[in-house]
This record gives structure tokens, C-alpha cells and sequence, in this order.
């Protein structure tokens, strides 16, 4: 979701960095971007190097969350082409469409209400619904399963090598998009691409998959 259907990390960069500085931690850019993936808890385990009770983790994630959400509601929009492409692939014979993130739940109902897109998900995997975040599989492999359909013929939508790294884990095709990373970087998906915008072509040509 975040970097591949929504331009958000420059906000979720933001909200880490006024949560960190509220703990007492300097910021450091270079550095704290690199940690933040996975879910809020590993990435606070991270940076933090140290245990924190539940009830000042759930605290401390709340906070993050809650800036997070009044930041970047009013800016909340899909990126160039996703929009046309998600209404293709939702009337497609075959096809069913799933969201599998390490954000909070309450992160994705953010944006499907303020989209109007909860109709288009068949089903969603949050940061609750499991137990490790990317690069572990769990994410996608979970998602698979509910949504009956077979790894192989999965295609992951992913913005950072963590996540190409957990769909490639999970035996799914993944396609790479440049919001926030390099081609180089993402150099391990099967296709990169930088944006939505003429998709369908890129699909055929490298999947051979017909849409529209």
C-alpha cells in the first residue's frame, strides 16, 4: 500500500521522525529511513535496541499513527494510472485483488474510505493479522491463502527491496514501482516501472497477461 498505491513514506518519514524525537532520540536520516520497514514494533525494536512493555509500545505506535493520519489525510490520492488500472483488473475474469502491508489496519481503512475503494479488496493483511513483517513472507503467503490462489500466480506490487525481497520469498512474481527507491535498487523484481500509467503493455510483455 504505502509507496505503491499511495506516494505516503515522505509523511510516514515525517511522523517517525516528530515520534522518535519525542522519545528523546536525535534524528538521523540516513540512518532511520533505512530502519523503517516491517511493522511499527520491529522497527522501534530497531532503532530503539531495547524492550518496551506492550502498553508503552501500543502508546508510542498510537502517537506515530494518529500524526500520521492528520498529516496526510487531506493529501490522501492514488498514484498516476492506479486508479483506471484497479477498475481493469477489478472487472477481469480470474482475477481477484488484495492488500498485504505491514501498515496498521486503521492505516488502510484510512484510505479505502477517503478513496471509496473498499469495494475493490477482496481481501486485506495488516500489521495485526501476522506475526513478522517484510522481508519475511508471511505478509503475502497469508494473503495468498485467503485469497485461494496459488503463490505462482501472484503478482506483488511492491516499492523497496524489502518487499520485493518477502513476495520473491513467498514464490510470487514482483513488480517494482520507483517512488521511493532506484531502479538499481530495485534491480531483484521481475519488472520496475514508474508508475501505472500504460501498465497494461508492460504486464503483457512480461507476464503475458491480457488486461483490457
Amino acid at each position: 500500500m504505502d509507496g505503491t498505491m499511495i506516494d505516503s513514506m515522505p509523511y510516514h518519514i515525517k511522523t517517525w521522525q516528530i515520534t522518535l524525537e519525542s522519545l528523546g532520540v536525535i534524528w538521523n536520516e540516513k540512518k532511520h529511513i533505512a530502519q523503517l520497514y516491517g511493522k511499527n514494533e520491529e522497527v522501534l525494536s530497531r532503532i530503539l535496541k531495547n524492550e518496551l512493555n506492550q502498553d508503552l509500545l501500543k502508546e508510542i505506535i498510537e502517537f506515530k499513527e494518529q500524526h500520521y493520519q492528520n498529516l496526510y489525510r487531506p493529501q490522501l490520492k492514488l498514484l498516476p494510472g492506479l486508479e483506471e488500472f484497479l477498475c481493469k483488473l477489478h472487472g477481469l475474469r480470474g482475477t481477484v485483488l488484495g492488500i498485504g502491508t505491514s501498515a496498521c489496519r486503521s492505516n488502510v481503512d484510512m484510505m479505502l474510505e477517503v478513496l471509496k475503494m473498499e469495494s475493490k479488496f477482496a481481501a486485506i493483511v495488516a500489521a495485526e493479522d501476522v506475526e513478522y513483517g517484510k522481508p519475511h513472507p508471511e505478509t503475502f503467503v497469508r494473503l495468498a491463502e485467503i485469497l485461494e490462489v496459488q503463490p505462482e500466480r501472484c503478482i506483488v506490487f511492491e516499492d523497496v527491496p524489502k518487499g520485493i525481497e518477502a513476495g520473491k520469498s513467498a514464490g510470487m512474481n514482483v513488480v517494482a514501482i520507483t517512488t521511493g527507491h532506484t531502479k538499481e535498487e530495485l534491480k531483484d523484481a521481475d519488472l520496475i516501472i514508474e508508475n501505472y500509467i500504460g501498465i497494461e503493455e508492460k504486464l503483457r510483455s512480461c507476464f503475458s497477461i491480457e488486461i483490457g
